[in-house]
């Protein structure tokens, strides 16, 4: 497996209300222009608030007001080395969450981390080094096959598709896999989960199928995501083909 890079990552800070905020309450338009400040930001902190947003309904498109986050433009924390890009933080209206987005989870944490005194010291937050994250890494890899090259049944199966495919859509080529997903039954789910848990394999859009390029979803760290991928790999190397 080669590894392209890294389409982005999230860390979310969770701020369970009994554990973690001020008891004398907090302003969190306050709260957010301490952490610009923290990243350099210079751009127009968007409110958390409610948008009419328009979504397609059995009676057709109507608007139906959804609730938008707090949300910090890109800036960069500067640390001891190289600066961290960072692309956005977002905060819920119930600033029941802090997510970040960087390039992978690592420097999420660090932005995490710095974070961290700013809430406390000045905004009496608690507890914050005890709370849970939760993690979403995205990467682009290049797999020596393709998932069907892989394994002999995934092969079957491409040949019984195939031909009813090509005559429909009229193309001489055969159809590959596109993308692969594991999940969990939506029953087994907590309906309060804020994370979303799913691990994804699928066709890198804009490449050729031959370059056997593929995007990476999972609900974890980036190391563990990248771990993962490369025993995919080689579990899918042990079966016969």
């Amino acid at each position: 497996m080669k590894l392209i890079g890294s389409a982005q990552a999230t860390a979310a800070l969770l701020l369970p209300p009994d554990d973690t905020k001020p008891q004398k309450g907090f302003v969190p338009q306050l709260v957010a222009q301490a952490m610009a400040r923290k990243l350099n930001i210079t751009g127009t902190i968007r409110a958390a608030g409610r948008q009419n947003v328009p979504m397609p309904t059995r009676a057709g498109i109507q608007l139906v007001q959804v609730e938008t986050p707090l949300a910090l433009p890109s800036g960069f924390l500067e640390g001891d080395g190289k600066p961290i890009a960072v692309a956005r933080v977002e905060i819920p209206p119930d600033f029941s969450m802090i997510t970040v987005v960087c390039s992978n989870t690592t420097e999420c944490d660090q932005v995490l981390d710095a974070f961290i005194p700013i809430l406390e010291q000045e905004f009496e937050f608690r507890n914050l080094r005890a709370t849970k994250r939760i993690y979403a890494s995205n990467l682009v890899v290049e797999f020596d096959k393709s998932l069907e090259g892989y394994v002999q049944a995934l092969k079957a199966l491409s040949e019984v598709i195939a031909p009813p495919m090509r005559e429909a859509a009229g193309i001489k080529s055969d159809p590959s896999i596109e993308r692969l997903s594991f999940g969990f039954d939506p029953a087994d789910i907590l309906p309060t989960a804020t994370q979303q848990i799913a691990f994804i394999i699928e066709r890198r859009q804009g490449h050729p199928f031959s370059q056997n390029r593929y995007f990476c979803a999972a609900p974890f760290q980036t190391d563990a995501h990248i771990q993962l991928l490369e025993r995919v790999e080689q579990t899918l190397k042990s079966f016969p083909n």
